[in-house]
């Protein structure tokens, strides 16, 4: 057949060749136009790929989330303490306070019915000397002369500072029971120290209760000061 075509001419041979093209170029457009008319359905084996891809990608992410959930309570922990440092160093807000009117004549208080707004208003005492005079009158049991302020250290020209105190009723005192009253009860007093109080309770372990103060003035840890001071603020029974 390949001689038979080889004996037409030339021109012809082209035509018969042209026409073959043609023909297949038909043929491929065919083929192609049928492809994307009929598209082909995804079988069993396709969508069961497609599902497992899906849980796949679920399951990567769930343990994404877990690798990095502790670093997201790290960073809200860090943001917290980021801000509460801020707070801290932050400027205060400027608050109104407001001074007591202080007595511009003498008055006379007494000790042991002021509270801390009454001492306040007397010259020379802060909010500090305030808490301190009223901290050591529920220590002693109360004030049996305008002297024992002497005992607290008060920023104040203490001179001038007794003039405006009485002690009015000294039958409020709080006495101690001597004969009842533990030795850590007794040590708390402020006219009594630790070697005191426990010679005390070892005093009523070997010789019984006492019936006065001069029986301590036997030992050498009371003086006749500390047993003169202490004879307003105690009982024996």
């Amino acid at each position: 057949m390949g001689s038979d075509f080889l004996r037409f001419p030339r021109e012809q041979q082209r035509g018969i060749l042209a026409l073959i093209v043609c023909m297949a170029i038909l043929v491929a457009a065919g083929e192609w136009l049928r492809s994307d008319a009929d598209p082909p359905t995804p079988g069993v084996d396709a969508m069961r790929v497609l599902t497992d891809t899906v849980r796949r990608s679920r399951v990567k992410r769930d343990t994404v989330r877990r690798r990095f959930s502790p670093y997201e309570r790290k960073i809200s922990a860090f943001d917290n303490k980021k801000s509460k440092s801020q707070n801290l160093f932050s400027k205060p807000q400027k608050t109104r306070t407001f001074a007591s009117v202080k007595y511009t004549t003498l008055q006379t208080v007494d000790l042991n019915l002021a509270d801390t707004t009454e001492l306040l208003k007397i010259p020379g005492i802060g909010i500090v000397s305030a808490r301190k005079i009223v901290d050591y009158r529920r220590r002693l049991g109360g004030f049996h002369t305008v002297e024992q302020l002497t005992d607290i250290k008060l920023y104040a020209e203490m001179d001038s500072l007794l003039r405006w105190f009485t002690v009015s009723d000294t039958a409020v005192l709080a006495r101690l029971n001597i004969n009842r009253l533990p030795q850590r009860s007794l040590q708390a007093h402020p006219y009594l120290n630790y070697k005191q109080a426990r010679l005390i309770v070892e005093h009523r372990r070997k010789k019984g209760q006492l019936s006065r103060l001069y029986e301590l003035s036997l030992y050498e840890e009371f003086t006749p000061d500390d047993l003169s001071r202490l004879q307003p603020y105690v009982c024996f029974d």
